[in-house]
């Protein structure tokens, strides 16, 4: 028999948890949220200074109304907060002309009216001398997208669900759903048994063995981050009033992403590849040399960014959780009616989690959702 009964249980606070015990915290709902580690552990997904907010999406169209939803949340958690979790950079999508990212993010902006530059490789080269371009590269210029303090922000989350009532537990980890009754259970490894109304499973990486239902669909990966020093006398090319956050394609299909310097105490210029460079992930192993990785990266920057030095300063890891095609998985378990799961979101989630916290808060509660989230359920796998 479980002792206690809340509205609505959360496993897992990395940001999607983080920000589901937040939005649900805003309903008066009773809510508990559990973490098997510290509050700013930096095993799983959520930690580093800063990820990007973006709107001109060439992801496609079917992502529009989170980000609409995502925008908002962003802006009232820094209000709420009342502390600064946004920079004003804009960002620039680049790539040779008709692939993926320019016409993704051309066609994105148009559907959804969001404000943008459709930029030549001629104006690349005026208005962004950092990045070196072909003549057959084009860009879109999206004035509205910014870098997202991501550490500040899931603190700042945890920080209003705590203001509102929710309670946080660290050092809990989950041994068991128990599904045979009307409500959920969950079963703690010290052989606690708490009731939830609903639970939400957003437990990233861990999340196909707590639901051994997405074994199939889920493969996490480890994928280096880098840091990189200006030349001198650049360092001005690359701070936050020039340097927007960007998206480039070579012609090679490699996709990097990357911040301006001096937006935390990280050092340099943040860059990454968004596909390359991936390595299984797997509970308790550890991941390879990271600097076996340096040359490949080093070899994109000195193609592309002739004003920053080649190797890397600094390189850390982070786990990509990765769906099968790359998109999220939010959904309803087949176990109970009454548990639903987010945050599988293949490197590219971090930026919606207000918006699908607030999803995931609907569907727990029983709520009319604030957007269509038919496109990111299990069922499309199993249909093709």
């Amino acid at each position: 028999m479980a002792t206690k009964h809340y509205d609505l249980i959360v496993v897992g606070l990395g940001i999607m948890g983080a920000a589901t015990a937040w939005q649900a915290s805003q309903k008066k709902a009773s809510v508990l949220a559990l973490e098997v580690g510290g509050p700013s552990h930096r095993e799983g997904s959520s930690h580093g200074a800063t990820r990007i907010f973006r709107q001109a999406y060439w992801e496609g169209k079917d992502y529009l109304q989170l980000l609409r939803l995502a925008d908002a949340g962003w802006r009232e958690l820094e209000h709420q907060s009342n502390i600064k979790l946004r920079a004003s950079t804009g960002g620039i999508f680049i790539g040779p002309k008709s692939t993926s990212v320019v016409a993704g993010s051309l066609e994105t902006a148009r559907l959804g009216g969001i404000q943008h530059e459709h930029l030549s490789a001629d104006d690349i080269r005026c208005k962004f001398p950092q990045f070196a371009v072909f003549s057959d590269m084009e860009a879109v210029f999206e004035p509205g997208a910014y870098p997202v303090f991501a550490e500040e922000s899931r603190l700042q989350m945890l920080n209003e669900a705590v203001k509102n009532g929710a309670h946080l537990m660290y050092g809990i980890q989950v041994s068991e759903f128990i599904t045979k009754h009307t409500n959920p259970i969950i079963k703690t490894m010290s052989r606690e048994k708490i009731s939830g109304s609903a639970l939400v499973i957003c437990a990233g990486a861990w999340t196909k063995d707590l639901l051994p239902e997405l074994q199939s669909f889920i493969k996490p990966h480890w994928v280096p981050i880098h840091w990189f020093q200006p030349r001198p006398k650049s360092d001005t090319l690359f701070n936050e009033t020039a340097f927007p956050v960007f998206l480039y394609e070579d012609k090679l299909g490699a996709l990097l992403y990357g911040f301006p310097s001096g937006l935390s105490s990280e050092r340099g210029v943040k860059i990454g590849f968004h596909n390359r460079q991936h390595v299984p992930w797997n509970p308790g192993q550890n991941p390879p040399d990271i600097k076996i990785f340096a040359n490949e990266i080093a070899n994109s920057i000195e193609n592309i960014f002739p004003e920053l030095y080649p190797n890397p300063r600094d390189s850390r890891w982070c786990i990509y959780t990765m769906s099968k095609d790359e998109s999220f998985v939010i959904d309803k378990s087949k176990s109970h009616s009454k548990i639903f799961f987010a945050s599988v979101c293949s490197g590219h989630g971090f930026k919606f989690a207000p918006a699908i916290g607030k999803i995931m808060t609907e569907l727990g509660l029983g709520l009319a959702l604030s957007a269509d989230i038919a496109h990111f359920g299990i069922s499309r796998f199993h249909s093709r």
